[in-house]
């Protein structure tokens, strides 16, 4: 008998005494209503950039003409933030050898602590 009650009390004194938590409703009908207020955010950027190399040597160690543009666009659909990139750089010619034009592209969707990389991305480590 003697080490029910124990048993018993430690029980009590174990799961009883812990903290409880709980959901705060009130606080998550008011993130969602925020929400659907403004169910879309949009914002973003786009830049564009030339180069221009020269030299009086008999070798071009760079192409003399070369452009670079670049688009961001952060899209928010009901807190789901998307980020979208793009980049496109044109080729040239280099020590005598044809450089290809490149372009990257892809998108990074984050909903609270979760991102999901799509695409060409790079990552800072």
């Amino acid at each position: 008998m003697r080490p029910l009650i124990i048993a018993t009390l430690w029980s009590i004194v174990t799961f009883v005494t812990r903290p409880l938590w709980g959901q705060d409703v009130e606080q998550v009908a008011a993130d969602l209503r925020s929400k659907l207020q403004e169910p879309f955010t949009y914002n973003g950027s786009f830049g564009f950039s030339l180069q221009q190399y020269s030299t009086s040597l008999d070798v071009q160690r760079a192409a003399p003409f070369s452009g670079t543009a670049h688009a961001n666009l952060n899209l928010g659909i009901l807190g789901v933030q998307t980020p979208l990139s793009f980049i496109y750089a044109s080729g040239g010619t280099a020590f005598n050898i044809r450089l290809p034009s490149f372009g990257f592209a892809g998108m990074s969707p984050r909903y609270r602590d979760y991102t999901l990389h799509l695409g060409d991305r790079s990552l800072s480590l």
